[in-house]
């Protein structure tokens, strides 16, 4: 069943139509992936030289990591999804093009746990992941310009600087790379593109603008409160929008589909067995409209 949001886009702009299908329909496939619940296992974070480290990785922490970065990641998308789609709905670009940004960094962040997970379970080294772990789970944006905070632990639960937004972006790029052979999707540039709407610059802000005509100097401009949203921006937008739910979703799916194994001697994590990658292929990946 189309939401209202998708069936008033469908409406105003028809050439969006097969791309809002596809959005629709990975919308309802998600809501077939149930939250579960789960307990939240306390991990014990250690100090050397006023280093914070994970002291003890263990299957339970990170059976609990796991669950937070796949259904965290899939809960902040699936809502800046809704708001995105109201959002362009009611006519407007710039807080809708600010969110699919939001959305690309959060899908990023999910392919930047998927690659950590997907290396333990290669080497079976986990220094790496512990390292991630308290950058994911346990850091503040905060902290990369006041280390004091991880030091005396001034704010509860912040031992690491948040990694960077850009690692996120080519951990997604990555992913599409792999999947696709050489992926034709540029993430780095679409980013930026996004980035305009977020800054306070001016290319961002054209929706708000009239022309009126010419001038001897240039042309004749206007700031208008109201926005006016075009076809083609519609039409970029919501390809944007698709990009990072396929991807997003994609990477949170198949972390969350793996499995720790218990061994005598320790651990391992195992990638996602062949029936749910066919099913995160298939229903998220590739229905109804295949890469090309």
């Amino acid at each position: 069943m189309k939401s209202d949001s998708i069936q008033r886009l469908s409406e105003r702009f028809p050439e969006c139509g097969q791309t809002l299908g596809f959005i629709g329909e990975l919308q309802e496939t998600m809501t077939e992936l149930h939250y579960q619940e789960f307990v939240e296992h306390v991990a014990a974070i250690g100090f050397e030289n006023n280093k914070p480290s994970l002291a003890l990785l263990t299957p339970d922490v990170l059976a609990t990591w796991i669950t937070h970065m796949s259904h965290g990641t899939r809960v902040r998308m699936e809502n800046l999804e809704t708001a995105v789609l109201c959002g362009l709905a009611e006519g407007q670009l710039l807080i809708p093009s600010i969110l699919v940004r939001c959305h690309l960094e959060v899908a990023g962040f999910a392919a930047q746990a998927y690659w950590a997970l997907n290396k333990f379970a290669g080497t079976g080294d986990q220094e790496p992941l512990k390292k991630y772990i308290l950058e994911s789970a346990y850091s503040s944006a905060m902290a990369k310009d006041n280390p004091d905070l991880i030091a005396t632990e001034a704010i509860t639960g912040v031992y690491s600087a948040q990694p960077s937004v850009m690692n996120a972006i080519d951990a997604l790029q990555k992913f599409y790379d792999v999947i696709l052979g050489k992926s034709p999707f540029k993430l780095r540039k679409l980013y930026s593109q996004l980035c305009d709407f977020s800054h306070p610059g001016i290319l961002g802000l054209r929706g708000f603008v009239d022309v009126h005509g010419q001038h001897r100097d240039g042309r004749r401009l206007q700031y208008r409160r109201q926005e006016m949203l075009e076809s083609a921006d519609a039409v970029n937008l919501l390809t944007a929008l698709m990009l990072s739910m396929r991807g997003g979703h994609a990477c949170a799916a198949l972390m969350h589909c793996g499995e720790i194994i218990v061994e005598d001697d320790g651990f391992k994590y195992t990638k996602a067995d062949q029936a749910s990658g066919a099913f995160i292929w298939k229903k998220i990946l590739q229905h109804p409209q295949p890469f090309a």
